[in-house]
């Protein structure tokens, strides 16, 4: 049964010199092999055209997006300065399959998944090992580490203008263009939290089907 752990231990760090909350929760479901046996069951497929995730994707179940909206976004929200409410989300099971060597440029640089203030993403890790955390952000021609409505099209700009005929590996683009300000060590059965605006990169060492995550976007329209 997916349920959340009512023994989940909760920590508040700040990212950066913008020092915006990032939120790491451990311990957070009661039975993460139940999630887990989800995964199993479910049918993964290549990411739809656009995506960047460098694996597959297989849809969450329902229970786990209700549990994680009903009873623990509530709990996340005002480190954030927002009002417990109803998001919309989406989300899916990732699965690493693509070695960061085989990644495109664009693909191994940093990124955001959305820009409003009102947007955040969750990353709930159900593997053991390290296989590879999340590392966040700051791009270093502007300054930026959350990137806001009135910040995003100079971002979008900039990071394309950069990374466009750039001669080197996605490794090489991540320390030219970007400095690194937090880096989230993986747990099994961690959940982190933050801005969707927030510039991060998943930190996939290799190849690996036993590098499971479980996604949430949520007020991301």
């Amino acid at each position: 049964m997916i349920s959340l752990n009512p023994h989940l231990t909760l920590t508040v760090q700040s990212l950066g010199h913008e020092a915006q909350p990032l939120i790491i929760v451990d311990e957070v479901l009661s039975d993460p092999q139940a999630l887990i046996a989800e995964a199993d069951a479910a049918a993964f497929r290549t990411p739809a055209p656009g995506s960047r995730y460098p694996g597959l994707n297989a849809p969450l179940p329902q229970t786990y997006k209700t549990v994680v909206a009903t009873e623990l976004l509530p709990r996340l929200l005002p480190h954030f300065g927002v009002t417990p409410q109803p998001l919309p989300l989406f989300g899916f099971f990732g699965v690493a399959t693509q070695a960061p060597d085989a990644m495109d440029v664009r693909q191994a640089a940093p990124h955001i998944d959305a820009f409003s203030l009102n947007s955040f993403a969750s990353v709930h890790y159900l593997f053991e090992g390290d296989l590879g955390g999340t590392a966040f952000f700051r791009h270093r021609a502007s300054g930026h580490e959350l990137i806001t409505p009135s910040r995003s099209y100079s971002f979008e700009r900039a990071k394309r203008l950069e990374l466009d005929g750039f001669d080197g590996s996605g490794e090489a683009a991540r320390a030219q263009f970007f400095e690194p300000i937090a880096a989230i060590e993986p747990r099994f059965n961690r959940l982190i939290f933050y801005r969707a605006g927030q510039i991060h990169y998943g930190q996939v060492q290799a190849s690996n089907p036993r590098r499971l995550t479980a996604n949430l976007f949520f007020g991301i329209r």
